[in-house]
């Protein structure tokens, strides 16, 4: 894993596979699912994991979800480098 608990790679990844986990009550259709990620993935840019969010860097992503109660849901964010 390259980005754990604020901690990011010495230089962004420029290949990366990445898998977003959503932890919710309710279950989201794909398309809603995919698109709640894209601002994480332009947190992934812009703090410096990843040198773009394009194909050629990330190929892609694995967009997940699992149940939780309503009061604790929350994304898991992996990153690793290819």
């Amino acid at each position: 894993m390259c980005a754990v608990l604020g901690k990011t790679p010495d230089a962004p990844l420029a290949h990366a596979h990445c898998t977003f986990t959503r932890f919710s009550s309710k279950r989201p259709d794909y398309d809603g699912l995919v698109h709640s990620m894209k601002p994480v993935l332009d947190g992934l840019v812009k703090g410096n994991v990843l040198v773009d969010d394009s194909y050629d860097v990330i190929g892609v992503p694995q967009y997940l979800w699992e149940y939780v109660d309503r009061n604790n849901g929350h994304i898991q964010i992996q990153v690793e480098e290819e």
